[in-house]
């Protein structure tokens, strides 16, 4: 007769008046007793070893990913600054922020800037502030790659509502955080558009430092891009692509991930031994 166990088994023989069955590779004989074979205790120890492999490996992970976004939101790299020192601009003048609805029309007001290296979007500030109607408005970056420069591809939209406090005053930067994450160009020129939403009537702050740029407009139904025009009030940041540093530790970790997984695949309940002769009588 045959007692089965995993990648084992114990093997019984008769030769008429008796016959002796001799096992190896059990620790527990006092399993015999029960007969179970202490299974129980085996089919438990090789069910931890799994999962304490799958627990390694997605803590690894887990870690791994804690860190790049930690080190990509503790790196943020400034882009473009038109911001005074602690953030002040005028409250008294600024581009309109016009919507549809309102008495004049659609009317958007942008600016262009270029990254002075290779980075991701993360965060636009802007000082926009409403005199009436419909409090919101919309954020457009945009590539320039329309006639003559102008913005063309959209990149990123942002829908801001509720956000803007009265014109004239000094008011709390309005923030808004990146989530489509668009790579932004080394030496590219890009815009940020601002733009009214329903009836609003909102003006966007100029900035304090005497800044002049480009500016453009879309005025109900023509553009406009004037030069030497006073800047409005922005930031932008942006967070550089993983290094080499990184990247490295990204491999070994594959590597820790691919080694625990061929380790779990291999993993087998220990041997046991029960070292004892069973005999059998007519």
């Amino acid at each position: 007769m045959t007692i089965r166990w995993p990648n084992k088994s114990l093997q019984a023989t008769r030769d008429g008046r008796s016959s002796s069955a001799v096992a190896e590779d059990v620790i527990n004989p006092a399993g015999l007793s029960s007969g179970r074979l202490g299974g129980d205790h085996f089919s438990s120890h090789y069910i931890h070893n799994i999962l304490n492999m799958k627990t390694s490996v997605t803590l690894i992970v887990l870690l791994i990913g804690v860190a790049l976004v930690g080190a990509a939101h503790g790196q943020g790299t400034l882009i473009y600054n038109s911001f005074g020192p602690g953030d002040t601009y005028v409250t008294y003048e600024g581009a309109g922020v016009d919507g549809p609805g309102s008495g004049n029309g659609l009317f958007s007001s942008g600016f262009s800037f270029v990254p002075a290296s290779a980075l991701t979007l993360d965060t636009v500030q802007v000082a926009i502030a409403t005199i009436s109607g419909t409090n919101a408005f919309s954020l457009l970056i945009q590539a320039a790659d329309g006639p003559s420069g102008i913005p063309g591809t959209v990149l990123e939209t942002f829908q801001v509502s509720g956000q803007m406090q009265p014109f004239g005053f000094v008011n709390p930067l309005i923030t808004v955080t990146s989530v489509a994450r668009p790579e932004l160009e080394a030496g590219n020129k890009y815009w940020l558009v601002a733009l009214g939403e329903g009836d609003a009537l909102a003006a966007w702050n100029i900035n304090n430092l005497g800044l002049y740029g480009t500016y453009y407009s879309y005025q109900g139904v023509r553009e406009v891009l004037l030069d030497n025009q006073l800047i409005c009030a922005f930031q932008i940041t942006g967070v550089p692509e993983p290094d080499s540093g990184w990247i490295f530790v990204l491999g070994f970790a594959a590597l820790a991930v691919q080694f625990l997984h061929n380790r779990g695949r291999t993993t087998k309940p220990p041997n046991m031994r029960i070292g004892c002769t069973t005999s059998f009588t007519n």
